[in-house]
């Protein structure tokens, strides 16, 4: 398959994912389970015809990936863990379609009334470090301008990336090389080159405190090790000879 089939495929299979994932937020209230966010994601998806790409990798079980509060990632979805009002939710997933992989997540607060916001400066400084990192996804940049634009803005509003924890590329498997780290750890130009055909997945990965982590008893659920909040935000973004492409669009107001 030539480049051009294969951002057609990640295209449609992208608007499907995002699809999926935005009314899964939408849907999110106090009262329910982070197991009943995977039952509607799995729901959805196998309606669409696609097929869960988390279960692509070690053996994992689910279709997505809920975690509250200071769970940072890999969190299993759980029918015991009841979210309530205050608790952050990030909500984590990523399909096949076409043989093509694509992945994202997103961060909301759930508020008073139980519902679901997304404008708290916490998870402002996620989203706009991601709007950032896009930007660099330019032909002839480096992950290291995307690494750098990540770190910038998540220091300018006094939060601490995780550095252990990275984005990566995408295509046929969910986690290809080369890694996207959250911050700058050597010279741009030393970083691989952004080239034309190239997908990414550019996640955001941070937290309120340290940035440290620790991975729970059950072998998946990494959390913060200091117990501050953290956050994710996540798009899968094509490099293209003209401007970055956004596979896993999100609407306005999220």
């Amino acid at each position: 398959m030539n480049t051009q089939d294969k951002i057609a495929a990640m295209t449609e299979g992208g608007a499907i994912l995002s699809k999926i994932l935005t009314e899964a937020l939408s849907h999110t209230t106090a009262g329910m389970t982070t197991a009943t966010i995977e039952q509607r994601i799995a729901h959805e998806m196998d309606a669409a015809g696609a097929q869960p790409s988390f279960k692509t990798v070690n053996h994992y079980p689910y279709y997505s990936c809920v975690g509250l509060n200071t769970e940072v990632v890999h969190s299993l979805p759980n029918p015991k863990k009841v979210i309530k009002k205050g608790d952050l939710v990030k909500i984590d997933t990523g399909l096949i379609w076409q043989g093509w992989h694509t992945d994202m997540s997103w961060t909301a607060q759930i508020d008073q009334n139980g519902k679901t916001v997304f404008d708290t400066d916490f998870l402002i400084a996620g989203k706009l470090a991601l709007k950032e990192a896009i930007c660099q996804c330019r032909l002839g940049n480096h992950i290291g301008d995307i690494s750098q634009a990540i770190e910038n803005r998540i220091v300018s509003f006094g939060y601490q990336v995780v550095k252990q924890l990275t984005g990566h590329c995408i295509g046929k498997k969910l986690h290809e090389k080369p890694y996207i780290p959250g911050y700058l750890s050597q010279e741009i130009n030393q970083t691989p080159e952004l080239t034309t055909g190239m997908t990414l997945a550019i996640e955001i990965i941070y937290s309120q405190g340290n940035g440290r982590i620790v991975i729970e008893n059950d072998g998946w659920t990494i959390s913060t090790q200091d117990a501050k909040m953290s956050a994710l935000f996540e798009q899968t973004v094509a490099i293209t000879n003209d401007s970055p492409l956004i596979l896993t669009p999100i609407p306005a107001g999220f």
